[in-house]
């Protein structure tokens, strides 16, 4: 039996007649692939995984269920697994078209063959863990999720793990604020919660006592020139977390891997595909291979499309929004948007009060100074947007593209996260057409 660090989050367990895949988020969409990649870097086809009798998504986040990942697997994929009481997370699957789901219980256990049993484990309404047993070894795959130590305690009374698949870092939960904080708040932000990241893991791994520890459940990466620096803000790589963890617990054993690589679990040994260490031995290091693959690769600039274009088009849909029911938060107010393209940028002002749409003739500068917050969008995410439906995915994507912003033209003392929430609640009432505004 061995298991393949596919990438990110994605695990691929495979033996005898049998073979379970985890979290699959693989097959980009190609408007968001010139800024979002997946390194260290590895070629993913659909052919290359053959049939798979499992498939298991810890959650509803698009990176570990990704729809259009999901969608070119479909007819590989006999059975899906997913845990119980997330209908939107089975609403994803069911609406591509699978049919044969097995919805897994917390903490109990089910028996997948003679050899193979997974259980399932979470305290949240979001995210989950999976423990495989596979005849006498146990593999925690963690996700992104932080159990209890109350809940920790009952696996650890249960099972006793061989290997731990470990989120290395907490660095996701920052991407899509990056733009919120200055460079240095946000480095602070940082530093302040890998530390206490890393003493919840290392508080894990006194409780669990995995006899070998493997780093993984973060590759995706910023690809374009003018982002690379999004990739730093002091965030641990697998190294760094492997090395920090060894300051607090010298007896760890681990294996660092790189998508490709291969646990053989009878010989307890890895099978490495990679030559080159793209981790590198510091973040400097890493920042630099990123860097150096993405020159060497020449990959596409990011098009900010054309806002001219679709000028009358990005009006009337702005129109028909204006008529809908409106927040209480935009009640008499301006929302300021603003269409960056490649050439040009033009504004539109959404008047909530005089229920009016201000913008085609205003080409080079804002038609208002007194709005209360300006989205700035690039005109090509724009029309996807309109052109597609709005989905939680998308709207994932969006976020974690960083090519989205929003200032707040009064009360300058909004904290992070009441702009990236008040970010979210602009998109959801924009883009989404079935968001229900709370008034």
């Amino acid at each position: 039996m061995n298991i393949e660090y596919i990438t990110h989050a994605s695990l691929l367990f495979t033996g005898e007649d049998f073979s379970l895949l985890t979290d699959p988020c693989y097959f980009i969409e190609p408007f968001f692939a010139t800024t979002l990649f997946h390194f260290p870097p590895r070629d993913i086809t659909t052919e290359m995984f053959g049939k798979l009798n499992y498939v298991y998504s810890s959650h509803i986040h698009v990176d570990h269920s990704h729809p259009e990942t999901l969608k070119q697997l479909k007819n590989q994929i006999e059975t899906v697994l997913l845990p119980a009481k997330r209908p939107d997370l089975e609403k994803r699957y069911r609406d591509i078209g699978y049919e044969n789901i097995i919805l897994l219980q917390n903490g109990q256990t089910l028996q997948l063959n003679d050899t193979v049993e997974v259980t399932s484990y979470w305290d949240d309404p979001i995210d989950t863990i999976l423990l495989v047993k596979i005849k006498d070894k146990v593999i925690l795959h963690q996700n992104d999720c932080l159990l209890t130590p109350r809940t920790l305690a009952k696996i650890a009374d249960k099972f006793q793990i061989d290997y731990a698949f470990l989120l290395y870092t907490s660095f996701a939960n920052h991407q899509p604020t990056l733009l919120y904080g200055s460079p240095e708040d946000m480095i602070d932000e940082v530093v302040t919660q890998e530390e206490e990241f890393l003493q919840y893991q290392v508080n894990l791994i006194k409780i669990l006592q995995p006899e070998t520890i493997i780093p993984y459940s973060m590759t995706l990466t910023y690809g374009q020139e003018d982002q690379l620096h999004l990739n730093g803000y002091e965030r641990m790589t697998p190294t760094i977390f492997i090395n920090r963890i060894l300051s607090h617990l010298p007896e760890t054993k681990y294996f660092i891997l790189q998508p490709g690589d291969i646990i053989d679990l009878e010989l307890n040994r890895a099978k490495y595909a990679h030559t080159q260490n793209f981790w590198g031995d510091n973040l400097q290091d890493y920042l630099h291979n990123i860097t150096e693959y993405v020159r060497a690769e020449n990959i596409s600039k990011f098009n900010f499309g054309d806002p001219e274009k679709n000028r009358e088009k990005f009006a009337m849909y702005l129109e028909a929004r204006l008529k809908s029911v409106v927040p209480s938060i935009f009640v008499n107010q301006i929302i300021l948007l603003e269409l960056i393209g490649d050439q040009e940028t033009i504004y539109y002002a959404m008047d909530f009060q005089d229920k009016r749409i201000l913008g085609n003739k205003f080409v080079s500068s804002p038609p208002y100074n007194n709005y209360w917050i300006k989205l700035s969008i690039p005109a090509s995410i724009l029309e996807y947007i309109i052109d597609h439906s709005f989905h939680d995915s998308l709207l994932d994507f969006i976020l974690y593209s960083n090519r989205v912003d929003l200032k707040i033209n009064q009360d300058k003392h909004f904290s992070i996260k009441a702009r990236f929430g008040l970010l979210i609640t602009t998109l959801l009432f924009l883009f989404d057409r079935h968001y229900i505004a709370i008034t």
